[in-house]
């Protein structure tokens, strides 16, 4: 797949087309010619709409580009760009077409409409818990960095022992376990398979404990993210002197905190909640994937542990929210029985 296809040449300019850059191409280019659909569409009907082909359009361009980042570019940020779209394009056709589905299915109220009552409740959990929790979370979020800033000294003295001391077996093992560190891969099947198991233990917080650690990993994901542009700490391997440079997007000060590490322990703290003893089980594959990354020579221990630390906190808050988000058991279609009065006694 990655082998060249063909050859573009624009003057001096040259382009090498694999088979996921082509892939790549036509995902972007359905991205980009839904606006236009929407621009011909709100032309002809004289006021803006979002007609069902910029929606199926946004969708298939998605899920292209979602192949694209994930097994030909490798880039975690990209994949995390595109799922929002393809989420929000999903949900948008899902209401357009929820009356044509109920009358195929023989019913006016939807399948879904449990787990979308499921996440806006997770939602206001989630807000709400930041509320009461704050001086809490606060503190959490203190001692990390104090923690980081503890063993800042301990930076460059760790790193030149790992150069000194790992060989090429311990980097091979190093890269597996960092490609299959990344968020869709290792820790989304783990995920998978103890939702699974709760499952087949007719466990009835299943959809809880998926949404829980699904929320956290991406959660985590976009916290990260957007520390690393803001502090812009070069990675140990950029060859840049240590310090933070302050709102860079280039990958080499993409280095604290670590999103491995943070996606990673957030799912840990996500199935804490739910799965204490999977969650003790899956700490060592966490801190394993930890460990690749400091061995790489891509992330300082203080990235690691300040990576791990915000991911343990965010999983720990979308669990505990999405544990406490309750769905009516009443469909709202089915009119309450109204309180009968108590009967009189003589």
């Amino acid at each position: 797949m990655n082998d060249p296809l063909f050859h573009l040449s624009f003057g001096s300019l040259e382009v090498v087309v694999t088979a996921w850059k082509l892939i790549g191409y036509v995902g972007l280019l359905l991205f980009t010619g839904r606006w236009v659909v929407q621009l011909i569409a709100s032309r002809r009907a004289g006021m803006p709409v979002l007609p069902r082909a910029f929606w199926y359009m946004s969708m298939s361009g998605s899920v292209l580009l979602l192949a694209y980042f994930t097994f030909g570019k490798n880039d975690s940020v990209g994949v995390l760009a595109n799922l929002f779209p393809l989420v929000t394009a999903g949900y948008n056709l899902w209401l357009d077409l929820r009356p044509a589905l109920g009358r195929w299915w023989g019913r006016t109220e939807p399948r879904w409409r449990g787990a979308s009552l499921l996440g806006a409740e997770f939602v206001r959990e989630v807000a709400a818990l930041v509320r009461r929790r704050r001086g809490e979370i606060g503190g959490a979020l203190l001692a990390v960095l104090a923690l980081a800033a503890t063993l800042h000294g301990f930076d460059a003295g760790l790193r030149a022992w790992n150069t000194r001391h790992v060989d090429a077996t311990m980097i091979s093992w190093a890269r597996s376990l960092s490609w299959w560190g990344e968020l869709h891969r290792a820790p989304l099947l783990a995920l998978v398979a103890v939702s699974l198991h709760a499952a087949l233990r007719r466990r009835k917080d299943v959809s809880r404990l998926l949404l829980s650690g699904l929320a956290a990993g991406l959660a985590a994901g976009v916290l990260v993210n957007i520390l690393k542009v803001i502090v812009a700490r070069p990675r140990p391997s950029s060859g840049l002197a240590d310090g933070f440079y302050w709102f860079h997007f280039e990958s080499a000060f993409l280095g604290f905190p670590s999103g491995h590490a943070a996606h990673c322990f957030a799912m840990v703290g996500a199935l804490f909640v739910f799965a204490p003893r999977w969650a003790g089980a899956l700490v060592g594959g966490a801190a394993a994937v930890a460990w690749a990354r400091f061995c790489l020579d891509r992330h300082y221990l203080t990235d690691l542990v300040a990576g791990a630390g915000l991911g343990l906190m965010v999983g720990v808050v979308c669990g505990l929210a999405a544990r406490r988000a309750l769905v009516p058991p009443v469909s709202p279609n089915v009119a309450a029985v109204p309180p009968q009065p108590a009967p009189a006694f003589a």
